[in-house]
């Protein structure tokens, strides 16, 4: 009877060392909270959540409204807890959130596809009243071979409680 072993390799801080493309997570709440949905001074925008009932949490993609195909775009994705209580999220991976840019209905371009990150569970909270940023940079070398026009950027929590998370509003960009 012979024997086969499969070796599987684990993926322990893999993600690529360009911190372009890494995404962080800024746990202060110090950060000055945009007008949901309006054009911001810095040309960005930020369209609300649809916060679902049960859940103390919104969540807010902001990015600038034009970007230029030759750098980086860097969209974030802000979570407030909007409780008097912490907020406990289980994610799935290292990846805490997952971004999409879609073209006429087609993605052409999702965050995780790019990436590798850690296969591991781990604990996200967000304190009562605080917030949570997940910033990630979209490369220029992936927005100089799209077309110009306009894109729609979708986001998600890679969270096991999806129920308890609020629908993220997608936002228009203007690929330049």
């Amino acid at each position: 009877m012979k024997a086969y072993w499969l070796v599987l390799p684990f993926l322990v801080g893999c993600a690529d060392l360009n911190t372009e493309a890494t995404p962080m997570v800024d746990t202060s709440a110090g950060n000055a909270k945009a007008k949901l949905g309006q054009a911001q001074p810095d040309n960005s925008i930020a369209e609300p959540s649809l916060k679902q009932a049960n859940s103390p949490v919104t969540a807010t993609l902001v990015t600038a409204t034009h970007w230029d195909r030759t750098k980086a775009a860097q969209p974030k994705l802000v979570l407030a807890n909007t409780s008097n209580a912490s907020v406990n999220f289980t994610i799935r991976s290292g990846m805490v959130a997952d971004f999409a840019l879609s073209h006429k209905g087609e993605v052409v371009w999702r965050y995780s596809e790019e990436m590798m990150f850690t296969q591991v569970l781990s604990d996200l909270t967000i304190a009562a009243a605080a917030e949570q940023h997940v910033s990630i940079a979209i490369p220029a070398n992936v927005l100089s071979n799209l077309a110009a026009g306009s894109y729609r950027l979708h986001a998600s929590v890679n969270a096991i409680e999806q129920e308890r998370l609020p629908a993220i509003q997608p936002v228009t960009v203007e690929l330049l």
